[in-house]
């Protein structure tokens, strides 16, 4: 489930917080649930923005103690090329 999935990861959120650098990569075939676990479904929240709210969070926490600088990319692999789904729809070339 996703709960399940976030309580595996959400322990790199405090890792981000102390300065390390963090990676959550979902591999598999098409069909398999990548899309579903990172991002997820209105209501049901995948990895990627419960670790956005949790990080948020916890450095709102933390602000009198240090200063942040936020940064994240966000792509997607597909046939040996790179797609930015960062980008907005019409700005990027979409995967077949």
């Amino acid at each position: 489930s996703q709960d399940e999935m976030w309580k595996a990861c959400s322990q790199y959120c405090w890792s981000c917080v102390d300065g390390y650098n963090c990676c959550i990569l979902a591999y598999g075939q098409t069909g398999a649930g990548k899309s579903y676990t990172l991002s997820g479904l209105e209501g049901e929240p995948g990895i990627a923005p419960r670790a956005i709210q949790e990080i948020f969070t916890l450095l709102k926490q933390q602000q009198e103690a240090a200063e942040y600088k936020v940064s994240a990319y966000m792509v997607e692999l597909h046939n040996d090329t790179l797609y930015d789904l960062f980008l907005p729809l019409k700005q990027r070339k979409q995967p077949p």
